[in-house]
């Protein structure tokens, strides 16, 4: 489901032909730059003498300046995903009980929607609203002990309304100090909402607080009806078309185990909830909840007969009870007297397939990463009964599966091969195995490439360049020599042109020809000190996230975009995130104007496959360039001139495809690709 293909970028300290230098696009002026970022819709924000400016993209014209939230740290300004605005953290109030202090921007035009100072509030939760284009704010008054929720307009930053009533009642008994302990222990609760709020039509939102499921009106903030549930820490909202007077909710609770850990804090618990709530009323649809001792909230997936339940872990449990509730009555369908059916582990992925839906499973709560951990095997959600009696043992966590002839063809995040839904035994021998470097403390997938209903896959320790037939199962090496990476680094991305299999890595690039013939191979030593890497990997999780979290959150866009776009990646994720929207979107992206026009660009762009790279080069001492490098050919296009810096600060876009260089201490510069 997040395998994608991305951008290589390469550094390397290494003479290289000096070809015709290509201009920056634009160069903008500031005072004193601190730091720059790129914000998920593609603008650059710089921090500088106290004051946040927005540039334009194309231009490097200043789009907006603001003064007023003083000398921010790089950490403090973050997209709020799904949205057009920024938040804002600069700095907190309120004594012993200290609430964040946020300010809400329009990356656009600069408009403060919320300002914490200005309100005289500090902030637990803010969220955006797109079907009706508000933003829901819930705060509290320094000093005080109930919270108040606010809803503002998008567009103009208006206050709409405020309900201070919502959450008050039920705080503390026994006499004053009673009454301000219970207060303290309600406000401390209260850090948000426990789950994002659903716009369930034009008038109503329906949000979930510790002991409440509420619905409210969008034009006013009035209560239709709030119902209360057992106190718990996280939720989830869940709608399916075919019940369509009803809302499902998955509550988790949380406590502290009664068993000592030794020296440290006890251990935490958890046990999760299932309800059913007339949508109209708040009225409970069933006699009692579905309670899942022990077990966390997970997977929640609408399926014709009933709620699939795929519960995670409390603590290190070797088995989970997988379970379908009844829409109607909440009976739990599967197993002895509705107990259940034990699967090997904690679910940990799944994918849907013709087949039925493939679970991924670690026998090993919270520890994921151990390749000989993971279990594959095939859920028939109809009758709850899975397809091998014993799970196929597999390396790695589950990225994406395929329907061939010869079964389904799986890939982890350290191997390849194809499960026989018959027998439950793999139709390779020998899986084709690799691994994916590190990105932000997190393993990535090891990639692959198609080409003409063939797989492409680099086997790291033979060093060979595998080529699967996805008709036959059929294999054959293309190279007979091993091919070494140099630097031990492990490949980021396959790309199968006509000319061959191009192998990258950070600091390496190859191409395979289809005859076995290794075209060329160059590695490039990077230079000691470089803040690239890590602007690198955060370039490429924002593009990551366009194919991945916005898929998840984004029920609504599925089908088109899983159905539109050529990429294998964005279909199997398309496919795979279908299967958990229920039909009903549960949240939807919260863009107007020209930020929608901007996400949709941008969207579409992640769905193109990249046919270069770009590389740092010290082409002489103290003389850096940036260096176009086209794949198919590994030939240099175009030189950008960096000057001698030899840490230069770099931001990258590798979806508009711009790079970012702090030229100065006072000029930004702008490359175009």
């Amino acid at each position: 489901m997040k395998l994608l293909r991305c951008v290589l970028v390469l550094l390397f300290l290494a003479a290289t032909p000096v070809l015709a230098q290509r201009a920056p696009a634009w160069k903008a002026h500031l005072s004193q730059i601190e730091w720059l970022k790129v914000t998920s819709l593609g603008y650059p924000v710089v921090s500088s003498l106290g004051r946040l400016t927005a540039l334009d993209p194309e231009t490097g014209n200043m789009l907006w300046q603001n003064d007023r939230l003083g000398t921010l740290r790089y950490d403090q300004v973050d997209d709020i995903w799904g949205t057009q605005y920024l938040r804002i953290n600069y700095g907190t109030e309120g004594g012993d009980l200290s609430f964040p202090m946020i300010a809400l921007v329009d990356v656009v035009t600069g408009l403060v929607l919320f300002d914490s100072q200005k309100e005289k509030l500090g902030v637990l939760g803010s969220y955006g609203l797109a079907r009706s284009g508000k933003f829901l704010v819930l705060g509290v008054e320094p000093g005080k002990f109930s919270a108040k929720l606010f809803m503002y307009d998008m567009k103009t930053g208006k206050e709409l309304w405020a309900n201070t009533e919502i959450f008050k009642g039920g705080q503390g008994k026994g006499g004053l100090m009673g009454k301000v302990a219970g207060a303290v222990q309600g406000v401390l609760n209260m850090q948000s909402l426990t789950s994002d709020p659903v716009e369930v039509d034009d008038e109503h939102i329906i949000i979930t607080h510790p002991n409440y499921v509420i619905k409210l009106k969008v034009s006013d903030g009035s209560v239709v009806w709030r119902t209360k549930i057992e106190e718990s820490s996280n939720a989830r909202l869940v709608f399916v078309d075919s019940q369509p007077g009803v809302v499902f909710v998955g509550a988790e609770m949380e406590s502290e185990s009664m068993m000592s850990s030794g020296s440290g804090p006890p251990p935490k618990t958890y046990s999760t909830n299932y309800y059913a709530f007339n949508l109209n009323t708040g009225q409970p649809a069933w006699k009692a909840p579905v309670r899942n001792s022990n077990e966390r909230l997970n997977y929640v997936i609408p399926t014709e007969k009933g709620l699939l339940i795929l519960p995670g872990f409390s603590t290190n449990q070797q088995k989970s009870n997988l379970n379908l509730i009844d829409y109607a009555t909440g009976s739990t369908l599967w197993g002895t007297k509705g107990k259940g059916v034990k699967a090997d582990g904690e679910v940990v992925d799944v994918l849907p397939t013709a087949q039925g839906l493939v679970i991924s499973s670690s026998a090993t709560a919270f520890n994921q990463n151990k390749g000989d951990n993971f279990f594959l095997n095939i859920l028939n959600t109809d009758d709850g009964t899975l397809r091998f009696a014993k799970s196929v043992k597999v390396k790695g966590r589950l990225v994406g599966t395929e329907v061939v002839p010869k079964g389904i063809l799986y890939t982890t995040t350290h191997e390849v091969n194809i499960l026989d839904p018959a027998t439950g035994t793999n139709v390779l021998a020998t899986s084709i195995e690799s691994g994916g470097p590190n990105r932000l403390g997190k393993i990535l997938p090891f990639p692959t490439a198609s080409k003409d209903n063939k797989l492409y896959v680099f086997a790291t320790r033979e060093g060979i360049v595998k080529e699967l037939d996805k008709a036959t199962g059929q294999v054959r090496n293309l190279n007979s020599t091993k091919l070494e990476l140099g630097g031990k680094e492990l490949p980021k991305s396959l790309d199968a042109f006509d000319e061959g299999v191009v192998v990258c890595s950070d600091q390496n690039v190859m191409m395979v020809g289809y005859d076995g013939l290794l075209k060329f191979t160059n590695y490039f030593n990077p230079p000691k000190q470089s803040g690239f890497m890590r602007a690198l990997a955060l370039a490429e999780a924002i593009k990551g996230a366009y194919i991945t979290a916005v898929l998840v959150s984004a029920s609504v866009t599925y089908a088109g975009i899983a159905s539109s776009s050529d990429d294998a990646a964005t279909k199997q994720a398309g496919s795979a995130a279908s299967a958990f929207a229920g039909g009903m979107a549960a949240y939807s992206l919260a863009y107007t104007g020209k930020a929608l026009a901007d996400f949709n660009r941008r969207f579409k762009a992640t769905t193109a496959t990249d046919d270069y790279l770009v590389v740092l080069s010290e082409v002489a001492p103290r003389d850096f360039r940036l260096l176009q490098v086209e794949k198919r050919t590994g030939k240099t296009l175009t030189t950008l001139d960096l000057g001698k810096d030899r840490d230069p600060q770099y931001t990258l876009d590798f979806i508009d495809h711009r790079i970012y260089w702090q030229s100065g201490n006072s000029e930004i510069s702008c490359f175009k690709l």
